[in-house]
């Protein structure tokens, strides 16, 4: 379908949103069969800096699901990570560390990120959750999004999967 991603973008964000489109448009993804007659237009704000990736994807691909879905991303929710053509996210991404202290003090209070950037996540305050998919017990990401957390917690999700965002990101609208 048409498309245009405008803003002060470099290659590999254009790349991101591509891949995301076709991740959640093509073969077995979250939106395979819904109407390609709408026009998608994906603006990055400009600024003065440049958007360059590769860790951006995973937060796309939830934005372009959430506007052709009409669902909002819960609040406090944020993820990085980059997908790749063959299901998976793609892995590691760097800094893993300081954007995750970046997100505690911006307010966001669950984070999605490539499970092989568990090994990376050091020096984060006491009382930090971790989850990754050998923690889910036989629940789904969705049960374990919809638990009632404390006030100021903050939980980082190992995921392997686009899809396993849109189950954190849209836990009341979206089930695979």
């Amino acid at each position: 379908f048409d498309r245009k991603c405008t803003g002060h973008l470099q290659e590999v964000m254009r790349e991101s949103v591509e891949v995301a489109i076709s991740r959640l448009f093509h073969e077995g993804g979250a939106l395979e069969g819904k109407s390609h007659k709408k026009f998608l237009h994906v603006h990055f704000t400009d600024g003065s800096v440049p958007k360059d990736g590769p860790s951006a994807g995973l937060m796309v691909y939830a934005a372009i699901y959430s506007a052709f879905k009409k669902v909002l991303v819960k609040p406090y929710f944020a993820a990085t990570g980059e997908i790749d053509l063959k299901r998976f996210v793609a892995a590691p991404v760097g800094g893993i560390t300081a954007k995750l202290l970046a997100a505690k003090r911006a307010g966001i209070r669950e984070v999605a990120i490539p499970l092989a950037n568990r090994k990376d996540i050091k020096k984060l305050p006491n009382g930090v959750g971790i989850i990754t998919p050998s923690d889910l017990a036989g629940r789904s990401w969705r049960e374990i999004s919809l638990e009632d957390k404390p006030e100021g917690s903050f939980t980082v999700y190992c995921v392997e999967k686009p899809e396993d965002v849109l189950e954190l990101a849209f836990p009341n609208d979206y089930s695979p």
